[in-house]
């Protein structure tokens, strides 16, 4: 039927400007510490997160050991918890 006031679609409300910007924010930083990694943790963090693939997938389609992919993993993971640390701490969020 015709509008009822409530948000389109049925989905969740929209956010208000300051989210957006946090958002937005975060974003950037997580691009930029994805930026500064070396390309092979780079793309293990992608393909694990963006991807969604396993560990071993990951191990299975590059050819590096597992413990290898474990690794960069974890380094990327490290790296994007400090820029986000970073960030937050910029905002006065320690």
């Amino acid at each position: 039927g015709a509008g009822t006031g409530g948000s389109e679609g049925g989905g969740a409300p929209a956010a208000n400007p300051y989210e957006d910007a946090i958002a937005t924010q975060r974003r950037v930083a997580i691009d930029r510490a994805l930026g500064e990694l070396p390309p092979p943790s780079r793309r293990a963090v992608e393909m694990n997160f963006f991807e969604g693939l396993s560990h071993r997938e990951i191990s299975e389609r590059l050819g590096d050991p597992l413990g290898t992919v474990k690794t960069r993993i974890r380094q990327g993971l490290l790296a994007l918890r400090k820029a986000l640390r970073e960030l937050d701490e910029r905002r006065g969020r320690s």
